[in-house]
C-alpha cells in the first residue's frame, strides 16, 4: 500500500503513536472517491497564527490529528478535474475559464463526527441549496459560471474545526480567506470563479497564509435586487438593481409581468411575487415570472416575500407607481402595494433590500401615504318635493323617486374615506337659469324649494382621487327614464328640452375599470331641429325654450301682423337662437310658396353632398345667391337635381315633400328656418359651405339684410313673386298661388346668432316686411 509521505521528522516518537500515525495515514489514503495526490498536506498553503503570538507562530503548520478535505471542480472546455486536498489549487488560473461545478468530501476513517457542506451562486439561478459529502453544487452543460461559494462543517467537526477557503475570481485573482459559511467570490458583476483552495484549521489554530493573495476581501458585491418588467408595448426591458425604476413613468404604459430576483445575497433564498392581474385577480405567490405576457393585461397590485434563510437576513421593501396617483409608499413583508378593484394600473416598481432591522426606506416622492390604495366612495343627496332633502346614498344606489313625476330641484355631494386627498365638484343646469356655479363637498347645488327644476348635471373629481378614480352618474329624465352613464365634467340630462330630472345615480370607479353601465345617450342637448319644434302653429305671438316676450316686444310684433293681416294678405314666422334654442313664433306652420327663398338651402345641400360643385358652378352660384336668377339656378338644379335636397331635408327635419317638388316647392317658416339651421350647423365643419355662407351675406334683395344688416352681420336669402295664380285655401293664407314675399337666413346678433324665417303672402314687397323683422329681432335682443 501506497503511503502518503510528510515533510517532516518522526524522531522522538514512540512506537505506539508511530503505529498510530501509520494507521491514520493508511485510513487517508483509502478515502473512497478520492485519489489524493502525492503533493505534501500544508506545503501548498502556509498556516499562520489567529490572534498572533509569538509562540503560537513557530506551531508546526499541521496536526497529524486535523481531518482531511477533498474537492474536485468541473472546468469550462477542460471538464471534471481530478481531485484536490488541503489547500491545493484546483481550477485553474490566467486561463479565463469558468468553475462550472464542485464536489466536496472529508476523508473517511476521522474520529470526529460530522461533514461538509456547501452552497454556490450561479449564474442566472441565483444561490443553489446547500449540497453535502460529495454532491454536485453548480452545473453540467449550461455554460453557466459559479460567481460565489459558502461552505462550512457540519456535527462535532463544527465544533473542534473551522473550515477555511478562498477563490480566484476574474478580475480580481486569489481574493482573501474566509471561513465557516462566509461568502467567497462577487456578486451583482457578472465575474466568474477560475479557482479554488480549501483547507481545514483546528478551532483557535493557524489560519492559512495570505500568499499569493490580491484582494484582501473575501467577497466583493453589493447585495440586492434585480427587477426586470414587461411594459406594454415595449416587452421586457432591462432589470434594474436595488432602488431602481422597473417599467416607466410619464409614459401611461401598464406593466404586465415582473421578474424579480436576489442578487448578492450571503443567505440563500428567493424573491416570490404575488401579482393581482386584471380579469384574473391574485395569482398567488410564485418565483420566476409574476403577471400575464400576451394578453394586455394589467397588474394593479402586487405582493412580496423573501424565502429562505433570506427572510432571516434581509427585509424586502417595495413600491409601485399607479396611473393618475404617482408613488405610493413602501410597503413590506408581503403586504399589498397598489389597489383592487379600483381598475388602475401599475406603471412602475421598485424594490429595496436591507439588512434585518435596519431603517425602511424614506418616502421621498411619494404621492400617497400608504402603499395601497383605500376605497373611497361618494355619497350624494337630492331635493324634491313633497320629502324636500333625501338621505344619503353611495355606490350607484339610487336617490330620488322617479314614479312621483316630481322634478329635482337640487342636489349635494361628498367624498368619503380613510384618506381622501381632493374632492367632488357639481354643478347644475336649471330651468330659466341654464348652467349655475360649481359647488363642492356638501354644497347645496341647484334652487331647492324653488319650484324650478333642475334639467341635466355635471361633476368632477378633484386633487390626488382625480388621477385614481373616475366619477360616474347619470339621471332618469321626464318622458325618457334612465340615460346613459356620463363622467368627469360630462353633461347628464337634458338641456333646452324643458325635461326634469327625477332622480340620479353616482358612482366612483377605477380610472382603468369599466364604465358601470351602458353611456350612449348620457346628454341630450335640444338641437336646431328639435328647438324649431317647439312652438306649436298657433296664431298668436308665443315664446317658446323657456323665453316669454315682454309686452313691449309681444306689442311690438302683434302690431306688424296685424298690419299685414288688415291689408289681406297672410304671414308667418320663426325666430331661434341658436345657442339657447330660446324664441318666438307665429303661424310657424302654415305653408306659403316658397319662391326664390329655396335657393340658398338648395345650392346648400349641392355643396354638402359634393363640395366640388362650388368651383366647377361658381358663376351659376354666385348669381344665384347675390342676383337670384333662375337661369343660373336651374343651370345648378340641372346638373345635380333632387337627390341632395331630400337628404339635406331628412337632416335638417324639413318636410320631404320640398325636395320632391324642386325647383320651386312649398312649404313653412318652421320647414325654411331648419333649412338655414342645417347650413348654420354645417359652416364650422365644411370650408365650402363656410365659403358658400360669405357669399349669402351680400344679396340684392333680403328683408333680413335691408333692416339688419347695417347692425349685425347677416346670411340671407329672399324670395319674392307676384304672378297671381289659382288660390287654395291650404297655401298662403288662401290667397294667389304666386304672389309672396319669404326671406330666411342666419342673423350674428352682439348676444349670439339667431335663425329667422318670415313667409308672406303679400306679393314681391319687401319693404313690407321690414317693421315686422326688426320687432322679431327686438324680442331677440331682450333674452
Amino acid at each position: 500500500m501506497k503511503l502518503l509521505s510528510h515533510p517532516f521528522s518522526t524522531r522522538g516518537i514512540a512506537p505506539c503513536a508511530m503505529l498510530a500515525l501509520l494507521a491514520c495515514v493508511m485510513i487517508f489514503g483509502q478515502a473512497p472517491g478520492i485519489a489524493w495526490e502525492d503533493e505534501a498536506r500544508g506545503s501548498a498553503v502556509p498556516h499562520e497564527a489567529v490572534g498572533g503570538d509569538a509562540a503560537s507562530a513557530k506551531r508546526t503548520s499541521f496536526s497529524i490529528a486535523a481531518p482531511s478535505v477533498g474537492y474536485m471542480v468541473h472546468v469550462q472546455t477542460f471538464g471534471d478535474q481530478p481531485w484536490k486536498k488541503d489547500g491545493q489549487t484546483s481550477g485553474t488560473t490566467g486561463q479565463s475559464k469558468r468553475l462550472e461545478a464542485i464536489w466536496m468530501r472529508l476523508a473517511t476513517g476521522f474520529p470526529v463526527s460530522g461533514g461538509i457542506r456547501y452552497r454556490t451562486y450561479v449564474q442566472t439561478y441565483g444561490w443553489q441549496g446547500w449540497r453535502s459529502d460529495g454532491a454536485e453544487s453548480g452545473t453540467h452543460g449550461q455554460s453557466k459560471r459559479i460567481e460565489c461559494i459558502q461552505i462550512c462543517l457540519t456535527g462535532d467537526m463544527a465544533k473542534k474545526y473551522d473550515v477555511w477557503y478562498r477563490v480566484h475570481s476574474q478580475r480580481y485573482g486569489w481574493m482573501g480567506w474566509t471561513c465557516n459559511g462566509g461568502v467567497a467570490g462577487t456578486a451583482g458583476k457578472a465575474l466568474r470563479l477560475e479557482g479554488i483552495q480549501v483547507t481545514i484549521v483546528p478551532k483557535n489554530g493557524l489560519r492559512p497564509s495570505n500568499m499569493g493573495q490580491q484582494t484582501r476581501a473575501s467577497f466583493i458585491g453589493e447585495e440586492g435586487v434585480s427587477v426586470a418588467a414587461h411594459v406594454q408595448g415595449i416587452g421586457w426591458m432591462s432589470p434594474v438593481g436595488d432602488g431602481g425604476i422597473a417599467g416607466t413613468v410619464g409614459m401611461g404604459k401598464r406593466v404586465e409581468a415582473l421578474r424579480v430576483g436576489l442578487v448578492g445575497a450571503r443567505a440563500p433564498g428567493s424573491i416570490q411575487v404575488n401579482a393581482y392581474v386584471q380579469d384574473v385577480g391574485w395569482q398567488g405567490f410564485k418565483s420566476g415570472i409574476s403577471g400575464t405576457t400576451g394578453q394586455s393585461r394589467r397588474i394593479e397590485a402586487i405582493r412580496m416575500r423573501l424565502t429562505g434563510e433570506a427572510a432571516l437576513t434581509y427585509d424586502l421593501y417595495y413600491r409601485v407607481h399607479v396611473r393618475g396617483v404617482g408613488w405610493l409608499s413602501w410597503a413590506s413583508v408581503g403586504a399589498m402595494a397598489g389597489s383592487t378593484g379600483l381598475g388602475l394600473r401599475i406603471e412602475a416598481v421598485q424594490v429595496r433590500l436591507v439588512a434585518k432591522g435596519a431603517a425602511a426606506p424614506g418616502g421621498e416622492g411619494s404621492a400617497y401615504p400608504r402603499p395601497e390604495l383605500s376605497h373611497l366612495s361618494v355619497r350624494y343627496s337630492v331635493w324634491q318635493k313633497p320629502a324636500g332633502w333625501s338621505g344619503d346614498a353611495a355606490d350607484g344606489k339610487t336617490i330620488g323617486d322617479a314614479s312621483s313625476n316630481k322634478p329635482v330641484e337640487g342636489m349635494c355631494a361628498s367624498l368619503q374615506g380613510d384618506i381622501v386627498l381632493g374632492g367632488v365638484q357639481y354643478r347644475s343646469h336649471v330651468q330659466g337659469t341654464g348652467w349655475m356655479d360649481w359647488k363642492a363637498d356638501g354644497a347645496e347645488s341647484g334652487r331647492p324649494s324653488s319650484g324650478k327644476r333642475m334639467e341635466a348635471i355635471q361633476m368632477r373629481l378633484t386633487g390626488t382621487v382625480a388621477g385614481m378614480y373616475r366619477i360616474w352618474y347619470r339621471v332618469n329624465v321626464q318622458g325618457t327614464g334612465w340615460m346613459g352613464w356620463a363622467h368627469d365634467g360630462q353633461s347628464a340630462g337634458t338641456e333646452g328640452m324643458a325635461r326634469r330630472i327625477q332622480a340620479v345615480q353616482v358612482r366612483l370607479v377605477g380610472k382603468d375599470a369599466p364604465a358601470p353601465g351602458p353611456t350612449a345617450n348620457a346628454f341630450a342637448r335640444a338641437g336646431v331641429k328639435w328647438g324649431l319644434g317647439q312652438p306649436a302653429n298657433s296664431r298668436s305671438i308665443s315664446g317658446f325654450g323657456g323665453y316669454t316676450p315682454s309686452r313691449g316686444v309681444t306689442n311690438a310684433i302683434n302690431n306688424e301682423v296685424k298690419a299685414i293681416l288688415s291689408r289681406g294678405y297672410d304671414v308667418g314666422f320663426i325666430m331661434m337662437d341658436l345657442s339657447s334654442l330660446r324664441g318666438v313664433a307665429y303661424n310657424c306652420g302654415s305653408l306659403f310658396y316658397g319662391a326664390s327663398s329655396i335657393k340658398a338651402p338648395y345650392i346648400a345641400s349641392v355643396v354638402h353632398q359634393h363640395p366640388d360643385a362650388l368651383q366647377r358652378c361658381q358663376d351659376d352660384i354666385q348669381e344665384t345667391l347675390f342676383y337670384s336668377w333662375d337661369y343660373n339656378y336651374n343651370q345648378v338644379y340641372d346638373a345635380y337635381g333632387n337627390d341632395p335636397m331630400s337628404a339635406f331635408c331628412k337632416e335638417a327635419g324639413a318636410s320631404d315633400s320640398i325636395a320632391s317638388a324642386l325647383p320651386w316647392a312649398n312649404y313653412s317658416a318652421r320647414d325654411l328656418a331648419r333649412l338655414w339651421g342645417r347650413t348654420y350647423e354645417l359652416y364650422d365643419k365644411s370650408p365650402e359651405l363656410e365659403i358658400l355662407g360669405t357669399w349669402c351675406e351680400r344679396p340684392n334683395i333680403s328683408t333680413i339684410h335691408a333692416t339688419l344688416g347695417t347692425k349685425y352681420r347677416t346670411r340671407s336669402k329672399g324670395g319674392w313673386i307676384s304672378d297671381g295664380g289659382v288660390c287654395y285655401d291650404w297655401l298662403n293664407g288662401g290667397g294667389p298661388e304666386w304672389d309672396v314675399t319669404d326671406d330666411g337666413g342666419i342673423v350674428y346678433a352682439r348676444n349670439g346668432a339667431y335663425v329667422m324665417a318670415i313667409l308672406s303672402s303679400i306679393p314681391a314687397n319687401h319693404d313690407a316686411l321690414n317693421g315686422l323683422t326688426a320687432a322679431i329681432d327686438a324680442a331677440h335682443s331682450e333674452m
